[in-house]
């Protein structure tokens, strides 16, 4: 039935019918504050946008939902999340095969979704913590909440960690009372959302409700195979493990590579021979001082054998001779973090396929990571070389209080120059694997919490919509 100047539509809204028995009870929850603690795959991200798409689609029509995320990149998944699911509803497709003019509008640019009732989602990066002031929301959906930015607070003779996003987004809420649902891998115990799971964990906080999410409950609903997690649970970091399959929380401090997978990698029947190198991975060490790192190249050959590994104090013209010689045209990545730079910049002339790898947070846990699983599945082999058994043995993660992850070589060993050399030798090699002859990427250019530009679009008049609700169990 319609009036003039007027559309009216009832909108049946149904529960999604794949959700999980866990799912719906998280789903379903009417806490004015909802954490939930979860694995990777464990479709909490869809669960978001389920969420969110629900609120925007019933709510009073001209309000506003946020959804937030740490990275433009995370915001982004929110934003294809709900505009397909959008685009597999009846509403939708009859307001596009009807042509109507109140149709759902798209903007990916702005990362914006409008309803046909003038309701608007935001999907918003917390790196800009100044952006997040100033809307009204009507509902906040956080994904990725542990890997929003934390600092550090001195106050008196203690400290605290905060989240400055958390904070700027509660004012947005302060008037509309609205839910606030956080998801999250956890990362580490001073985290702010962590502290704040565990006090609702346990009871302490009346308003909100606490739930938790494993890959196991994924494999019981039959969305992950029990032979892929049987599989990680063997062969993954036994810190990755714990936080992304069991949606536990790591230890402060970890080894990287099980002993016994180091071992398993040695092979005393390899020939070091320089000529059979395909890939290397030089780390630099700039001092001939007794305490300084080491220079340390390592080689491989196609079928994965560390063929060619030598330690070495050299500086000047004698270190670029000395890697001029080895190198030569192979495939070689060379760290170019500092004065490596330089030396990169001296080499590229004659060694034609060397290729910089500049070292942050992100480059480096793509790096050790990459050479965690090649040496966990065996896919490496080496000679049992003591000096780099016992750094890769006593290799070591930290989680700072902020959830940010380092690396370094543990207490166990002075230095970590050969896991390095290895693991650049081990992705050169990965980049080949998968590629065939091209490579798949660059690290070089690898920027963090790069900020996304969004573009200006012209606001868009909407006429008058009434909608009739009917809620369906």
């Amino acid at each position: 039935m319609s009036q003039t100047g007027v559309l009216i539509i009832e909108i049946k809204y149904t529960e999604p019918k794949f959700l999980t028995e866990k799912q719906k009870e998280i789903y379903n929850c009417k806490s004015r504050y909802v954490l939930c603690c979860a694995a990777n795959k464990t479709g909490k991200s869809l669960l978001l946008a389920c969420l969110i798409n629900k609120h925007a689609l019933l709510g009073e029509p001209g309000t506003r939902y946020c959804w937030l995320a740490p990275f433009f990149r995370t915001a982004r998944i929110g934003y294809d999340l709900v505009e397909k699911i959008i685009k597999s509803t009846k509403i939708y497709t009859y307001l596009e095969e009807t042509n109507n003019y109140r149709k759902f509008r798209f903007n990916a640019s702005k990362l914006e979704i409008t309803y046909p009732s003038g309701n608007v989602i935001d999907f918003i990066q917390g790196s800009n913590v100044e952006g997040l002031f100033g809307y009204k929301y009507n509902f906040v959906a956080i994904d990725e909440a542990t890997r929003l930015k934390q600092e550090e607070v001195i106050m008196g003779d203690r400290s605290e960690i905060i989240c400055p996003s958390f904070k700027a987004i509660m004012t947005t809420v302060k008037t509309t009372q609205a839910q606030i649902f956080c998801i999250f891998n956890p990362t580490t115990k001073r985290n702010t959302f962590w502290k704040w799971y565990i006090k609702a964990k346990n009871g302490l906080d009346e308003r909100t409700s606490a739930f938790h999410l494993s890959t196991m409950d994924s494999v019981n609903a039959g969305f992950v195979s029990l032979e892929d997690y049987n599989y990680a649970k063997e062969k993954e970091i036994p810190y990755i493990f714990k936080r992304d399959w069991l949606g536990e929380l790591p230890d402060e401090y970890n080894s990287i590579f099980r002993a016994d997978k180091v071992y398993d990698c040695v092979d005393d029947d390899i020939k070091e021979d320089i000529s059979k190198v395909d890939f290397f991975g030089i780390d630099l060490g700039f001092s001939t001082n007794s305490s300084a790192d080491w220079t340390v190249v390592t080689g491989l050959n196609k079928k994965g054998q560390v063929v060619f590994f030598k330690r070495f104090k050299a500086e000047g013209e004698e270190l670029i001779n000395k890697l001029k010689s080895y190198i030569n045209n192979r495939l070689a990545y060379i760290d170019a973090s500092g004065g490596g730079l330089t030396v990169y910049d001296l080499l590229k002339i004659y060694c034609k396929n060397l290729k910089p790898y500049k070292f942050n947070n992100s480059s480096k846990q793509i790096l050790i990571e990459t050479l965690v699983h090649y040496i966990h599945t065996k896919k490496i082999t080496y000679r049992n070389n003591d000096i780099l058994i016992n750094e890769l043995c006593a290799y070591e993660a930290e989680v700072s209080a902020t959830g940010i992850t380092t690396f370094s070589n543990g207490k166990g060993a002075a230095n970590d120059d050969s896991v390095i050399a290895l693991a650049l030798a081990v992705l050169k090699y990965k980049e080949k694997e998968d590629s065939g002859d091209s490579y798949t990427f660059n690290i070089y250019d690898i920027e963090e919490n790069k900020e996304y530009n969004r573009e200006d679009e012209d606001e868009r008049m909407w006429q008058s919509m009434e909608f009739n609700y009917n809620l369906q169990d």
